[in-house]
């Protein structure tokens, strides 16, 4: 190991009070989606004193901030990300997802004097309910950055590998109200078209086999059973790793639910989807580098690139710009995701000391993006 690389994976050993401080104190401290001020304050904290300049509610969003050192290219951002999981605490483990992403960051952070470069860390609340990362991504935060890093929690370690995209599709079935009592043939049931739709989506699916994945809800159904429905909406999710199949299928749910309108005589209101979740691109050179850096340090066991059924925002932004999501180990044994269990494996001893070893990795990999001009 060079002087840089050994100098870089010493600060962030010196680090490992802070990394573990941050795990314990948010694991004790669960907050939920919209709610994260004291983790917010606390990683904000730590930050100021290691000298980021620090900007909180970025893009308008509450408890979110950017921290950021340096001024020259290339610039490296790493990802915090620490809402809790209502009744489960932290059973997606973004305690120490924090807690990696911030060491990588003050890691990288101490050396750029030396080698160029520039730093930041970006925390993203509300991850499981709210598209933070697109808004940001939106509103140019993202504009000016050249790789992006996030090192995640996860019952065994993982190459950065992809996710599935996501839609949400409403639609609204408009006929005529009536009470069966008194004017009982001059309704227009809505709650038929959207039956006939269910039916239809059926096929659609079968159409695409396993490469998608349809659930919906009817929202509204009617008020009464002595009142034929005059207005009914329902909601479905398309997800895909494809992303022209879930825009296919999406247009395909229309043009049925259109048909399906004519049919019996309602009109349709749909809301196409403002804000899609686009399936993770991994960077598969930066990936590599990841990879032999967290076996450098330690994380020896890296199974290859996993495609998790959940939707990622990050997604969206590695569509854009060089992302690694590399999956961070912290249990000896497997543990299922969103579980007590789960929360309860991120304060034990091997989960903090995978922690700290993901962090020098991770910084060490921003190192190897500023010295290697190919990389990116």
């Amino acid at each position: 190991m060079n002087n840089t690389r050994f100098l870089v994976a010493g600060y962030v050993e010196n680090l490992k009070g802070q990394i573990e401080h941050v795990i314990d104190y948010l694991y004790e401290n669960p907050e939920t989606s919209f709610n994260e001020a004291k983790s917010s304050d606390l990683i904000c904290s730590i930050l100021t004193g290691e000298g980021f300049e620090v900007d909180k509610v970025v893009a308008g969003i509450k408890n979110s901030f950017i921290a950021s050192y340096g001024s020259s290219k290339p610039r490296v951002a790493y990802i915090c990300e620490y809402n809790a999981t209502e009744g489960l605490g932290h059973g997606c483990g973004h305690n120490v997802t924090s807690g990696i992403n911030m060491g990588a960051g003050i890691g990288l952070k101490r050396i750029v004097d030396e080698i160029g470069g520039s730093v930041l860390v970006i925390g993203c609340p509300s991850e499981e309910s709210y598209p933070t990362k697109i808004i940001m991504l939106n509103s140019g935060v993202f504009d000016d950055i050249d790789a992006v890093i996030c090192g995640h929690a996860m019952d065994r370690t993982c190459e950065s590998g992809s996710s599935l995209g996501m839609l949400v599709l409403k639609l609204k079935f408009k006929g005529k109200e009536a009470h069966t009592s008194v004017d009982l043939h001059k309704g227009i049931n809505a709650l038929q078209p959207c039956i006939m739709l269910f039916n239809m989506v059926e096929a659609i699916k079968s159409k695409y086999n396993t490469d998608i994945f349809i659930n919906g809800i009817i929202n509204n159904g009617g008020k009464s059973v002595y009142f034929i429905p005059g207005e009914v909406d329902c909601t479905f999710m398309i997800k895909s790793q494809d992303k022209s199949i879930m825009d296919n299928a999406c247009q395909e749910i229309i043009g049925c639910a259109e048909f399906a309108g004519k049919l019996y005589k309602s009109s349709l209101e749909y809301t196409y989807p403002e804000v899609q979740y686009l399936p993770l691109v991994t960077h598969e050179k930066l990936s590599k580098i990841a990879c032999h850096n967290l076996k450098e340090r330690g994380i020896i066991e890296i199974h290859g690139p996993v495609t998790v059924s959940g939707s990622l925002d990050i997604g969206n932004i590695s569509q854009r710009l060089p992302v690694i999501h590399p999956y961070i180990g912290i249990c000896e044994a497997p543990i299922p995701y969103y579980s007590k269990e789960f929360a309860a494996a991120t304060i034990t001893r091997y989960a903090k000391d995978n922690a700290l070893k993901a962090a020098q990795a991770l910084a060490l990999t921003g190192v190897d993006i500023i010295q290697g001009s190919n990389i990116l």
